[in-house]
This record gives C-alpha cells, sequence and structure tokens, in this order.
C-alpha cells in the first residue's frame, strides 16, 4: 500500500529534480488513463466517493502489474514513461479513510508500504473525490451486487445522506429503472427486433411499436444523464492534472 508523505517544497523539488516534466499530451494521456483504467470504480464508495491524489514521481511505471488496459506503447516501464512521464495517481475507494492507498504503477501489494512525498499545498489542490459514475463501461458500476453499494443506494433513497449533483443521479436512477421496466415489458418480438442487426430489421414494428419506441426514448434520457454525471467526474481529474501542471511549473521557476 502506499501513503502520503508531506515535505517542503525545496525536499520535493529535490525528489523530481532530475526528471523530465510531462508534456502536454502526456498530461492529456494520463487524465484519459485514470478515467479508464483497472475496476476499481466497482469499488469506490457511493456514499463517500474515493479519494484520488495526482502527482509527479520518480518511480512512477517502475513497476506496472496491471495488464487492462492496454497501454498506448506496451504495458512495461518504457511503455509507461512514453505515455505518461513520471505522472502517477494514487487512490483509497473510501475518502473517510486516507490512510492505505493503492498505486497501480508500483506493486505495493509485493513491496509493502511506499511513502508518496508531497507538499501541502500539492495536496490541497492535486487530490480529488471521485464517484462511481466515472466508469465508462455503463451503469454496473452503481447497480452491482456488492453489499456496500446497495446498502448506499437505500441509505439515499432514504434520505440518510446527499450527493453532489443529486438531482442529477437521482434522475438517472428513475430512468434506469424505468427504462428496464420498459425492456420487460416487450413482447418476444419486440425483444428480438431489438437485438438484431440494425441492417435487417423487422419491416415498419420500429415505427409502430409504442414499447420500443418508450424503451428507447428512456434509455436515451437514462445515457444523457449518466453522461453528465461522469463528465463531472471526469472534469475532476483534468483540474487536478492542471493544477499539477501549474504547480510544478512554477515550482521549477522559483527554485
Amino acid at each position: 500500500m502506499a501513503r502520503y508523505h508531506i515535505v517542503s517544497k525545496k525536499a520535493y523539488l529535490d525528489t523530481i529534480r532530475h526528471i523530465p516534466l510531462p508534456t502536454p499530451l502526456q498530461y492529456e494521456r494520463f487524465a484519459a488513463h485514470i478515467a479508464n483504467v483497472h475496476s476499481w470504480y466497482k469499488h469506490l464508495s457511493l456514499r463517500f466517493g474515493g479519494h484520488f491524489i495526482v502527482f509527479l514521481d520518480p518511480g512512477a511505471g517502475n513497476v506496472y502489474p496491471s495488464q487492462h488496459p492496454k497501454l498506448p506503447f506496451g504495458n512495461d516501464t518504457e511503455g509507461y514513461h512514453k505515455a505518461f512521464g513520471h505522472l502517477s495517481y494514487m487512490y483509497v475507494s473510501n475518502a473517510r479513510l486516507k490512510r492505505h492507498y493503492s498505486r497501480d504503477d508500483e506493486d505495493t501489494f509485493r513491496e509493502g508500504e511506499m511513502k508518496v512525498q508531497i507538499t501541502e499545498e500539492l495536496l490541497a489542490h492535486t487530490s480529488f473525490v471521485l464517484y462511481p459514475y466515472i466508469n465508462h463501461n455503463g451503469f454496473d458500476s452503481i447497480f452491482n451486487a456488492y453489499i456496500d453499494r446497495q446498502q448506499d443506494i437505500q441509505a439515499l433513497q432514504k434520505g440518510e445522506y446527499t450527493l453532489p449533483h443529486q438531482e442529477l443521479f437521482l434522475e438517472f436512477m428513475q430512468n434506469y429503472e424505468l427504462t428496464e421496466n420498459a425492456y420487460n415489458d416487450l413482447n418476444d418480438q419486440e425483444t428480438q427486433l431489438l437485438w438484431q442487426p440494425q441492417e435487417n430489421p423487422v419491416e415498419g414494428l420500429m415505427e409502430t411499436s409504442t414499447g420500443l419506441q418508450n424503451y428507447a426514448l428512456l434509455e436515451q434520457q437514462t445515457d444523457e444523464a449518466y453522461h453528465q454525471l461522469r463528465q463531472i467526474e471526469c472534469e475532476k481529474i483534468i483540474l487536478a492534472l492542471k493544477n499539477l501542471r501549474k504547480y510544478l511549473e512554477e515550482l521549477q521557476n522559483h527554485f
């Protein structure tokens, strides 16, 4: 596992002095990487979110045990550095518990606890909370079978806590449930049409089936609400990396 260790600006600069700053394209790639990597989104707390920190680190990518997703230039140290430079991130799935973080670019389970050196300013401007709807794969990050997730959904519906952008999230949940119900109400012929190739439809049925039309509309509304939720989460990553870039450039110029 990993923990962050607060150091002075000068001490932090000494740790990164001999590594190149990331290029704009590497920052861009890394933002997309965080948003799409691994499957930790399934385990992020819906109630509290997960706590993430982005930083520059000499050891970034020295070990890359994950084989998913495939990195642009290969899943090894050379490929990692070519894609992202020395950018790294760490996370804990429950934002209340800011102690034992995980890193995908270090084999922290094998090597034991890693200390990540950062400054107070970095922690303030490059840390953020992500919610499970960062998941690019769809709705399984929300409606999965993990007991904690089911309990969080029930507690939210009872009003025991609130979420940022809660109105949008509740709209998504309502549309999702309506879409599921609309699908279950389709007859066999409508279901067959829905899953067969687009180029070979049952002539005229889509245009005349109110069930299919209703399902298609609800699915679109669900997708739109989810896309808005995910975009909010992606923008947190982008902002944190912008803050990191600004901080590193100012730090380098100051000293």
